[in-house]
C-alpha cells in the first residue's frame, strides 16, 4: 500500500507543476514580478500541515510565513528564507502580502487544487 501511495504522490508532483501570479508592486515599471508557487496538493505532508495551521491564523505574520514556504522562482528555488521573516514583516507592505495570498488562493480555486480550511478543520 505504501508503494502505491508514494507512486500516487510522485504522479501528483509531476502533473501539478508550478503556478504563477503577477505582483505589479514588486516588478519593474513596465513589467510585474512573477511569483511561482506549488499547489497545495504537490507539497510534502509536513509543509502542507504547516500551511493549514498558518492559513487558519489569518494574520500578516502567518501570511509572511506562507510566502517563505511557498514562493519560488520558475525553477522552484525559494525566493525567501526563514531568516528573511523579520525584515519582511518590517519592510514590505502587508497589503501586498495579503494580496499575494489572495491571488494564490484564487489560482488554486481555478485549478481545483484549493485547500478548504473549514473542511479540513471540521474533519481533523
Amino acid at each position: 500500500m505504501l508503494e502505491k501511495a508514494k507512486s500516487h504522490f510522485k504522479q501528483v508532483l509531476s502533473q501539478e507543476g508550478l503556478q504563477c501570479i503577477l505582483v505589479p508592486e514588486w516588478g519593474e515599471s513596465d513589467q510585474p514580478a512573477k511569483i511561482y508557487f506549488k499547489s497545495m496538493s504537490a507539497l510534502p505532508v509536513k509543509t502542507y500541515s504547516r500551511l493549514v495551521e498558518l492559513g487558519s491564523q489569518q494574520t500578516v505574520e502567518a501570511f509572511v510565513d506562507i510566502l517563505i514556504l511557498r514562493c519560488c522562482d520558475e525553477t522552484g528555488k525559494p525566493l525567501f528564507k526563514a531568516v528573511d521573516k523579520t525584515e519582511m514583516l518590517r519592510e514590505i507592505s502587508p497589503i501586498v502580502v495579503c494580496d499575494i495570498i489572495r491571488q494564490m488562493g484564487e489560482a488554486e480555486k481555478e485549478t481545483n487544487t484549493f485547500l478548504n480550511l473549514e473542511h479540513v478543520e471540521k474533519n481533523s
